[in-house]
């Protein structure tokens, strides 16, 4: 399924790459290895689409996935958990649009009814709200689209990995600004990825729709995390975090500065 790509990169940010191996990126990249295998299903896939054509569904059916789908972890609890246990863990490994809450709100606010097909969910409308291009119809299925790609699991950790941060901060007494950071930056990124995926599969020619999902998950996530930052920091101030780094950062340039004038005299 073409939308199984929008498992990969809620959770992408720059700062994984520029904090060196702290507890929180360590964690990242350990999810971003346990990825591999989807990612190397995902390339295939999407190569096979360039070539021979891919013929997307009905445009109302709501993008989905799971969490563990296709990735090393899978493979270990599926090798080996007991029968029990794997059933309890793939019906707890679900995403937010699979809760008749969400669903029934959705229909509320968007004019909109869902129906399952063949074990896909669709979000209907009327034939004129389809016909007049009904904005709380749009808008239900962009809802639909974002809460069918965030799952229980994918929050779990990144909260998770967020939590060395908050740690950090509370012992420096930054916990507050820090929890609002941490809850922006997931928010932001979650709604940044479901948002490209809406689009991608509403405007994307269906030969590419794979390669535009993947790339622009990637894009949006760093643009949405880096855009959280830089808002953040003018309204909020800088993190004790990155105060201190700016600070060791100007204090190493001094030190270098000096030996460097020491040397010339």
């Amino acid at each position: 399924m073409v939308s199984s790509v929008l498992q990969v990169l809620p959770f992408l940010r720059s700062d994984a790459y520029s904090e060196g191996m702290s507890a929180g990126s360590s964690m990242k990249a350990g999810r971003y290895v346990n990825n591999i295998p989807f990612y190397m299903k995902l390339y295939k896939q999407a190569k096979s689409e360039m070539a021979t054509g891919f013929s997307m569904r009905d445009r109302n059916e709501v993008t989905k996935f799971n969490f563990l789908g296709g990735t090393f972890l899978e493979k270990f609890v599926d090798k080996h958990c007991s029968p029990e246990t794997k059933t309890v863990i793939k019906n707890l490994d679900k995403n937010l649009i699979d809760s008749k809450v969400s669903q029934r709100a959705i229909e509320y606010l968007s004019d909109g009814k869902f129906q399952v097909e063949n074990g896909q969910l669709f979000l209907e409308a009327s034939e004129d709200a389809v016909k007049s291009q009904s904005f709380r119809y749009a808008t239900g299925k962009l809802a639909s689209n974002i809460l069918g790609v965030t799952t229980r699991f994918g929050l779990l950790t990144s909260g998770l990995t967020e939590a060395p941060d908050l740690y950090s901060s509370y012992q420096n007494g930054d916990f507050g600004k820090q929890t609002v950071r941490s809850v922006s930056k997931i928010v932001a990124s979650t709604v940044t990825f479901g948002t490209i995926a809406h689009f991608a599969k509403e405007l994307v020619p269906p030969k590419y729709r794979t390669f535009a999902m993947f790339g622009g998950a990637i894009a949006g996530s760093i643009i949405a995390s880096k855009s959280t930052d830089a808002v953040l920091d003018k309204v909020i101030g800088k993190s004790i975090k990155a105060q201190n780094r700016e600070a060791a950062k100007y204090l190493t340039e001094m030190q270098k500065q000096r030996a460097l004038t020491s040397g010339l005299s």
